[in-house]
């Protein structure tokens, strides 16, 4: 294992139609997106090892997205990532007994808030519901928690 890991939680980017059940991203949706693959490329010196989805639309076009700036890096859904649950926070337990060092989780907001509140509770929310990148770097030594989108 590696002496520290990161996820970044990145919430989808904005769709085409909120109302629809499933909505694809709209034409703001994808540079946004694009935007996103920039951030991570430069904050993770184009290194991303595993990246994984909720399987709703507009998640999973915003996690291929930023896979498309990494070379060979693949995007595996993972049902877990659409509710908070129990098993949210098995995954994310499996993914730091891994070998990967920094990982992508393409999700929602509220599983995001879920996710952060397990590792700081005292991390600002505020009900977030705009495109998002929070990392959240755990070592040996602390995990921080912390926003690195604009």
């Amino acid at each position: 294992m590696a002496d520290s890991k990161v996820f970044y939680l990145v919430r989808h980017a904005k769709p085409t139609n909120v109302v629809e059940a499933n909505p694809p991203l709209s034409l703001r949706g994808r540079e946004q997106a694009k935007q996103v693959a920039e951030c991570l490329s430069e904050k993770t010196d184009n290194k991303i090892d595993r990246i994984l989805t909720s399987p709703i639309l507009g998640a999973k076009e915003t996690a291929q997205t930023i896979a498309d700036e990494f070379e060979d890096l693949e995007v595996t859904e993972d049902r877990s990532l659409i509710d908070p649950t129990e098993k949210t926070i098995s995954l994310l337990d499996d993914l730091r007994d891994s070998d990967a060092e920094n990982v992508v989780l393409v999700t929602h907001s509220h599983v995001i808030d879920h996710l952060v509140k397990h590792f700081d509770s005292t991390f600002p929310l505020h009900g977030r519901s705009k495109l998002d990148v929070i990392s959240v770097t755990i070592s040996n030594e602390e995990t921080r928690v912390e926003d690195i989108w604009e």
